[in-house]
């Protein structure tokens, strides 16, 4: 599960790299935990 959490924590980065500090920050405090909560759904889902 962590390693789930770094993957999305680089892609965050990596997404947001050109854009403001604010939105690399809200990327990783928000969207890293709604987008990461999606796909540890959908991937037990497929895993099954």
């Amino acid at each position: 599960m962590h390693a789930v959490a770094t993957e999305l924590r680089k892609l965050g980065v990596s997404i947001t790299k050109y854009n403001d500090a604010i939105e690399i920050e809200l990327a990783s405090e928000m969207q890293s935990a709604e987008i990461g909560t999606y796909m540890i759904i959908e991937w037990r889902r497929v895993s099954r």
